[in-house]
């Protein structure tokens, strides 16, 4: 079951893992470990958050996770995410699970902005669905948006996070 910390804000990583079992927890690293790679292709890493100051006071993207019959409860836990906070978490990216099957959504807010609290006419919205089976993905390329997770515009040689179709194949291919 996908549940909130009473806190939302309290910790200093910018991915929030909520895992259920060891099989989630494969698909969470794997996850975090694609982006890095994307990240050190760029020459940075996922933990060298330029704005360290303000990494210590949130998170910029939050991971529920559950199984697919818990869908429901995770898209409510994940606009919780984005609204609670007052726009500190950039993105949330659910990830449910099922025997053959595994969803990542994107969620947003709307529009995507550099501040760092959320302005009042923002509001969160399912962005982008990533089906991925055992050799089929449907749905990819995905993309984190470099400023919300680096506070900045990016610089030369930095650009958004794409995960295509052969990342999500390698990020599930523990389960199938």
């Amino acid at each position: 079951m996908s549940a909130l910390p009473a806190d939302p804000i309290e910790g200093t990583k910018g991915l929030i893992k909520v895992v259920l079992s060891e099989r989630h927890d494969a698909v969470t690293n794997q996850f975090g470990r694609a982006t890095d790679r994307k990240l050190i292709a760029m020459g940075l890493r996922w933990l060298e958050i330029v704005n360290r100051e303000a990494m210590r006071s949130y998170h910029q993207i939050a991971a529920p996770m559950g199984v697919s019959k818990s869908l429901p409860r995770l898209r409510e836990d994940a606009k919780r995410w984005l609204i609670i906070p007052r726009g500190l978490v950039r993105i949330v990216i659910i990830i449910s699970m099922g025997l053959t099957e595994v969803t990542f959504e994107k969620c947003q807010l709307a529009p995507l902005t550099l501040a760092i609290r959320a302005i009042p006419t923002q509001q969160p919205y399912s962005v982008q669905e990533v089906y991925v089976q055992s050799n089929n993905v449907v749905g990819a390329p995905s993309s984190l948006p470099f400023v919300a997770i680096y506070d900045r515009p990016p610089g030369p040689g930095e650009h958004d996070i794409v995960l295509n179709a052969n990342d999500s194949l390698e990020i599930t291919r523990m389960l199938f």
